[in-house]
Parts: C-alpha cells; structure tokens; sequence
C-alpha cells in the first residue's frame, strides 16, 4: 500500500520519516508530499461539486489514500506517555488487561463497520508517529507500564475487565511512576527496577495527594515482581493496522527486538501485532521470543475494500505459526444473514484446511458479531455507509447498560453455540473466544473467560 499523498510535520526529518518518504517515492513516484500542521485543515482535496450529504463519506474516502507522518505527543490522560494507554472495556464485556500500542492511528483498508470511525472520526487520515523508534522512549514506556500493571493486579487482583475506575487507577500511578523513575530505564527485570528506585518511589507516594494511590503506598514492601505469571498484552493493531505499513517502516522489527529479550518475557509483556494485511515479510525473517503474537483477522468481504483475501491472510498465519509464533485467528465481527453459522463455516473450513489447527503455537480463534458504539453508528456510520446503517437500524438494538448496537442476544448466543460445536468437531482441541461479549453470554455459549 503506497499513499497518493504524504502530510508531513515540520522538523520531522528522523530516519524512521526519511524511510518511510523514500520507500513511498520508490512505490508511487507520484505522491504529492504536503507540509501538516497538527489541528490544521485537512490535508485532502475533496472533489469540487461535491454533494454536501456525501461529504463525510468522501472525505473518508480520499483519507485512506493519504498518509501522515507527525511525532507522537505526550498525553496527560495517559500519565505522560505518549505510545501506551490502558485498553478499558465496561460494565460485563470480557476483555483481557492490556495496552493499546500507539505506533499509528487508522489504517488504508476501506472496511465499513470499522469501530476506528468512532475513535478517530474527526481524524479519518491514516498516521504513522515517527518517533516511536526513538532511542529508549517505548522501552521506558513498557516498563513503566509493566510495573504499574502487576502493581495493580496485586493491589486489585484481575477481573474480566479492567474498568474506567481502575483504568484511572493505573494511569495515575503511571504518572506518579513516570515523573519518578529515571529519564534512561535500560531493560532490566522491573523487580530490579523496583528494587533500585524504591526509595524514590515511596517518597513520591507519600507526597502524593491522590488518595487512590494510598492503596499501593500501604502495600509497598509487599510487592513481589519475581516469578510473575500475569501476562499483559502490548496491542499495537487497536486503533490501526499492526502490519499493513510495515514494508514502509520496519516497526515490526524494531518492536520484535524490543519485546522478545528474557527481561520482557519474564515481566509478562506480550506484543500483539493485530491485522488485516498479509504483509508479513519482515515476521518471517526474524528470531522473535514466545511472547510475540499474530491475530489475522479472517472475514469474507461483506462491506470490506482493501485487504487481501482472507485465504492468503491464512496461508500467510500458517507460515508464522511454523516460524514460532503465537497465532490467533479472528472471525470478528461477523454479519447476520439468512443463515449466519453456514455463512461462517465456510470459513472455519478454509482455517481448517489451510493451517495446521493442531499446532501448539494457535492460540485461539476469535468469533464476534457485528455491533456499534452509539455515536458511531449515528454520527459516522449513517453519513458513510448507507447500505450497513440501513443494517443495523432493521436488525440491531441498544439494551439498557450496554453502550453499544446489538444484534438480539439470544440470536448471538445461537450463533456462537453454533460455531462452537462446528470448531469443536471440526478442530478438536483449539480454544475459542468471544469478541467483546458480556460474561452471561460466554456463560450460555458455554465458555469461561478465565
């Protein structure tokens, strides 16, 4: 994938940026290449007569088609890091404790339902910062992250879902962590971290006025990071595509190297490359650690432009699964139709029979139905995609204490039961999921989240 038009920050002239503009001229010698200011007008040329009610969609159109290149700031909400956030799930949706990843923002794939519409609806043009391989800034942030997450998980213990309240929590402690710990952190276990600026660190919380922080100040010499068996997930594919750039940037290699040493693995940090792409040259080349995971979203394309087709995002997982790597495969978000479990069966044979299901290195496979956050489907969906809007408004609800557009509960759990016992009898032994589905649901599928 080859931009028509590069955005570029003033003064971002790092290796990572040169990279990327010399490998794009080298694919599309006829990218026009702009000067972006962050918070400016759009970088787009929307065509001229363009029908007012179809300006959102073309502006989202001709996003994908262009490319920003800008630096990553740091964000107060997230304690002062600028890569790193904690992923929040609410009320009873089962989502593992893990990072959002920050390495871009959006993605060059046309898929309609993409949930990203809501996240960054007012910042349609695919990102990539080019400071994220700046000597020692995202090892710090991992750290950090680390330590905080298992001070959390041994203050709180661990839920199905982390919470708006303790994703507060963590980010406050970030913070306090973050203007604490020394401005170089090398890659070293977060015992021996811990153990070395312990004396800064309870100086810190006992200046604290946050009062939710007292917790930890109290339970501070009984902290124990050896031997830890919790395991947080880097996501660096949830408000992008983990790979689809990656022949442009090497990020793949330079977060491989950063999260496959025994330190990382020993403190329970998994990176999750999450993607649509295929793109997985880089992958293939390198010695990674157990830690380093691939979820290949699995789709027909019902509503989605761009990706290569889901059999050669198979073929491609199957050769990374005999590279090592931790591979999970998503059917997510699937599409109701006349008869939805044949529709999707068709796909558990395709995984069936172009991967080797009895491999150690499958992590799961993840089944979830299509559903919209609120403002999403009003605000985005509605202007951009007639067709998918008229969808969800015939067949989907919103239930009291959900956030989100649903189709009817009992029809999921129809469906999802269904699926089970086609991937149970089919692919004996492979663990399955649910995609951002409420603990009663995996109750009735009958499947635990823990």
């Amino acid at each position: 994938m080859f931009p028509e038009i590069i955005g570029i920050e003033a003064g971002q002239n790092s290796e990572l940026a040169t990279r990327i503009v010399d490998r794009v001229k080298a694919g599309n010698p006829e990218v026009a290449i702009k000067p972006y200011k962050f918070g400016s007008p759009t970088i787009l040329d929307i065509p001229t007569g363009t029908p007012k009610k179809s300006k959102d969609h073309a502006r989202w159109e001709n996003a994908k088609k262009a490319l920003i290149l800008r630096k990553k700031l740091e964000r107060p909400e997230s304690g002062g890091l600028r890569f790193l956030h904690v992923f929040v799930s609410v009320n009873n949706v089962v989502e593992s404790y893990q990072f959002t990843l920050s390495i871009e923002n959006e993605c060059p794939y046309s898929c309609q339902f993409c949930y990203i519409q809501g996240s960054l609806a007012e910042k349609p043009i695919p990102t990539i910062f080019i400071n994220v391989q700046d000597k020692g800034v995202l090892l710090r942030e991992v750290k950090i992250a680390l330590l905080a997450m298992h001070m959390h998980t041994q203050t709180h213990g661990i839920e199905h879902n982390i919470g708006w309240q303790q994703q507060s929590w963590v980010h406050k402690l970030i913070g306090l962590l973050n203007k604490t710990l020394p401005a170089e952190i090398k890659d070293i276990p977060i015992q021996q971290m811990f153990d070395d600026n312990k004396v800064d660190i309870t100086k810190a919380l006992s200046a604290s006025k946050l009062d939710i922080l007292k917790p930890v100040e109290e339970k501070l010499d009984d902290f124990d990071f050896s031997n830890l068996t919790d395991k947080f997930k880097f996501n660096c594919g949830e408000i992008n595509d983990a790979l689809v750039y990656d022949h442009l940037t090497d990020n793949s290699k330079f977060l491989v190297e950063l999260f496959s040493s025994s330190a990382m693995k020993d403190d329970g940090a998994v990176l999750l490359f999450r993607t649509k792409s295929a793109n997985f040259k880089n992958l293939k080349k390198m010695t990674h650690g157990e830690n380093v995971r691939v979820s290949s979203t699995v789709l027909p394309k019902t509503f989605v432009t761009g990706p290569p087709d889901y059999i050669e995002r198979i073929k491609g997982a199957n050769e990374l699964l005999a590279l090592g790597y931790q591979i999970s495969l998503n059917v997510d978000p699937m599409i109701l139709t006349a008869d939805t479990v044949s529709t999707y069966k068709k796909i558990i044979d395709d995984i069936k029979t172009h991967i080797d299901f009895k491999s150690p290195n499958l992590h799961h496979i993840i089944i979830g139905m299509l559903r919209f956050g609120s403002k999403n489907l009003d605000n985005n969906i509605r202007k951009r995609h007639v067709g998918l809007y008229g969808h969800a408004k015939r067949n989907m609800t919103k239930v009291k204490g959900d956030e989100k557009y649903r189709y009817d509960r009992d029809k999921r759990v129809e469906i999802y039961k269904g699926l089970l016992g086609y991937i149970n009898s089919e692919m004996p032994g492979v663990e399955v999921e649910l995609s951002t589905e409420p603990v009663d649901v995996w109750r009735d599928v009958g499947l635990s989240w823990e």
